[in-house]
């Protein structure tokens, strides 16, 4: 049974559904034109810049690491040096989500199906090297570098993640362009893995080739003596270096990564290690007969 029709709201009048759908409108725009951070320390900057732990790479970028809002490309330097790409993205994504702007936001990782077949796809116990957790991460895999895009813009623009990344075969100017404006409206820093024939024009902000390095020695204790264990897989090591870098120079580093401090750091060059010798090969003992 209806109530009656006195105990109804009165209809309100087409200037008031007017000025509240006004209203509504209004409120919207200031939502979207609201910055998503402000960069710490320095009201006044424009930018703000996650340290790698390296010293001398972070003195050498200009904003003192690398921009939260900014789009990077990290390419191989040969088709080999795709999973040592991958593990550097990884470095640089583990550094903002401890000491980004969103520090402690998850992250979003985004690959191409075709393109995580050079560089590999993500595994559990190599993430937590990196001191990440898996739980920390959105997968996104797509079947065309257009998708990927769209998602890696879509989650740069979001505003809410300590970083992004996408695996992709290439991307054109426009595309990087369109990212650039999302990572800088949103304060997320957005990174492509691109291939070792990455080359040309782009609006990210630094390009990083990296190729994988030898590393050094573990140290091992054993009672009060400590020896190198020659054989012992050591840290993550990669020749990383800087071909351009928007209001910077162009540079070279050896990078190490430190699974203690959980920060990059430039490493030493390592001297040539003598060559092994291998045991003289055992002869056949010959018995006589007869």
């Amino acid at each position: 049974m209806g109530l009656p029709s006195t105990h109804l709201p009165p209809r309100p009048s087409r200037e008031a559904r007017s000025q509240a759908l006004a209203d509504l409108r209004a409120l919207v725009r200031a939502v979207e034109k609201r910055p998503a951070y402000q960069a710490v320390e320095d009201a006044s900057a424009d930018v703000f810049g996650c340290p790698l732990g390296a010293d001398e790479a972070d003195a050498h970028l200009p904003a003192g690491g690398l921009e939260a809002g900014g789009a990077h490309e990290i390419v191989a330097a040969s088709s080999g040096d795709a999973p040592a790409a991958c593990g550097f993205t990884l470095a640089a994504l583990s550094r903002f989500h401890q000491s980004g702007p969103r520090a402690g936001a998850p992250l979003a990782w985004i690959a191409n199906r075709a393109a995580g077949l050079d560089a590999g796809a993500l595994y559990g116990p190599g993430l937590a090297c990196f001191g990440l957790d898996p739980a920390d991460l959105i997968v996104i895999e797509t079947r065309r570098d257009e998708d990927a895009l769209r998602a890696l813009e879509d989650c740069a623009r979001a505003g809410v993640l300590a970083g992004v990344a996408a695996q992709l075969k290439d991307a054109d100017f426009t595309a990087t362009r369109r990212l650039a404006l999302a990572a800088e409206q949103s304060g997320s820093p957005a990174f492509l893995l691109m291939p070792h024939g990455r080359n040309g024009a782009t609006a990210a902000r630094t390009r990083w080739r990296i190729s994988a390095a030898p590393s050094a020695p573990l140290i091992e204790a054993q009672g009060r003596n400590l020896q190198l264990n020659d054989l012992a897989p050591g840290r993550a090591r990669w020749r990383a270096v800087l071909e351009r870098c928007r209001d910077g120079r162009p540079a070279d580093w050896l990078m190490e990564w430190d699974d203690e401090t959980r920060a990059l750091r430039v490493a030493a060059e390592l001297a040539p290690r003598p060559a092994r010798t291998q045991p003289a090969e055992r002869q056949p003992r010959r018995y006589a007969t007869g």
